[in-house]
């Protein structure tokens, strides 16, 4: 008595053509959103909402990281210049006026500095 073989399902085809061109394009495209070119086409052709281009936003938080990233360099930088002002000021080795100036400007870029933080906070988060 013979066993039967599993047979694999089929599921029906559809093909199309097009140039070598157009299929890369679809190909590339398919990869930017993370998916197969064959669920990329369904998608496409059963008119779903627009696909989002996950490649633009990788580069746009990439780009916010950096900025953040910058501004905690910047923030590290105000704070060392700002102890380094009051051992000078101890020491008496700057006039009290321009001292009082110096530090209300590095109050003034670390008001700014807070202000862009709470709104990049308040945007994505």
């Amino acid at each position: 008595m013979e066993t039967p073989l599993k047979t694999k399902k089929k599921y029906p085809g559809f093909f199309f053509r097009c140039t070598e061109a157009e299929k890369a394009r679809y190909q590339v495209l398919a990869k930017s959103q993370g998916m197969e070119l064959s669920k990329l086409i369904r998608h496409r052709l059963a008119g779903d909402q627009p696909l989002k281009d996950y490649t633009r936003e990788e580069a746009f938080f990439q780009q916010l990281n950096l900025l953040t990233r910058e501004m905690s360099y910047i923030g590290h930088n105000i704070n060392q210049v700002t102890t380094a002002l009051h051992q000078i000021n101890n020491s008496q080795k700057i006039e009290a006026g321009e001292f009082a100036l110096i530090l209300s400007e590095l109050k003034r870029y670390n008001d700014l500095r807070d202000q862009l933080s709470y709104q990049l906070q308040k945007a994505f988060f």
